[in-house]
């Protein structure tokens, strides 16, 4: 696992990465966090399938993303109160055990992780990949990547059984 300082561009160091795991797995799509232009044109060079999430529910994209990404052929989609709908829809008719299983788990994850498992599970909802597809999921802060997962994701129903196969990079953790 590689450790990442959130506050460096680290860019040619994830695009590395995404083409080691070009040669090694048959994995065709990244799911990015990001509405940065600039980081989606870097990714744009490894032909690859881009299905980009808004980064938060208040951060929907704007026309000018909605452009570049139509522009460049990258899929997308936009949230509908993506953790409180993940959170009810996700637990409603678990146990108490599962639930609070569920919840320690997912709060034993980076934030970036956890953007990474969520955005994934959308994507799938979306029907922006095919389930039990692994994708290669990156999440974005302030133009910088800093997470880097290989996984599978489930339906938002059942995201309690999506698969990270690798955590690959994450943010490096200062106190």
């Amino acid at each position: 696992m590689i450790y990442i300082d959130k506050n460096k561009n680290e860019m040619e160091k994830f695009i590395s990465l995404i083409k080691d795991l070009q040669d090694t797995k048959s994995i065709k799509t990244i799911v990015i966090n990001s509405a940065n232009i600039v980081l989606l044109k870097s990714l744009l060079q490894l032909n690859l399938k881009i299905i980009v999430s808004p980064i938060s529910f208040e951060k929907q994209f704007t026309e000018e993303m909605k452009n570049f990404l139509q522009k460049n052929k990258i899929q997308y989609y936009n949230l509908t109160n993506h953790q409180s709908h993940l959170n009810k829809s996700s637990l409603d008719n678990r146990n108490i055990f599962v639930k609070k299983v569920f919840q320690d788990s997912l709060n034993t994850l980076d934030t970036e992780i956890k953007n990474i498992v969520i955005s994934a599970s959308f994507a799938l909802e979306n029907n922006l990949i095919e389930f039990g597809e692994e994708v290669i999921g990156l999440d974005e802060e302030n133009g910088n990547l800093t997470a880097m997962v290989i996984l599978k994701p489930n339906y938002k129903n059942n995201i309690i059984n999506t698969k990270i196969i690798k955590i690959i990079a994450k943010p490096i953790v200062r106190n």
